[in-house]
């Protein structure tokens, strides 16, 4: 009886994932927020392209920079997840939560972030990326939790 139901189940989300398409959008088509948080910390970078994952479910953005850097928007506007080169400055210091930067000058002061995901949902948190290899998690709070 579970897999009469689970194959129904399974078609519709495969089904919902053949529909998602990528659609090219113009800066200012962005969310406002999304808008206000490159020209606060990315006015200096040239796009290379942005676009909107269109599911069933969400539409988040992806911008891309001429230089590799990605920046991942929910609808809403909200930044997910910054994504820069291991071999550029990083992600700018600005938007790492003052908590999380702390820990990071205390505890791996010869590294730099490139990577730094804002997970959403009820237990939220963050992923970092540093240069030296290590991936740390911390809460919504931007307590440290550990090594992923």
């Amino acid at each position: 009886m579970k897999r009469i139901i689970a194959l129904p189940v399974c078609a519709f989300i495969f089904s919902l994932s053949v529909f998602a398409e990528d659609m090219p959008v113009k800066q200012n088509e962005l969310p406002q927020k999304a808008q206000n948080f490159l020209k606060e910390h990315f006015n200096d970078k040239k796009i290379s392209f942005s676009s909107q994952d269109k599911d069933f479910f969400d539409g988040e953005y992806k911008i891309v920079f001429t230089d590799g850097s990605k920046i991942e928007f929910s609808k809403k506007g909200d930044w997910l997840d910054v994504e820069c080169k291991k071999n550029s400055e990083g992600v700018p210091s600005s938007i790492i939560p003052a908590k999380i930067k702390k820990y990071i000058a205390e505890n791996h002061s010869d590294s730099k972030v490139y990577d730094i995901e804002n997970n959403r949902g009820i237990r939220g948190g963050y992923e970092v990326k540093l240069s030296s290899g290590l991936e740390l998690k911390f809460n919504k709070e931007g307590d440290f939790k550990g090594f992923d």
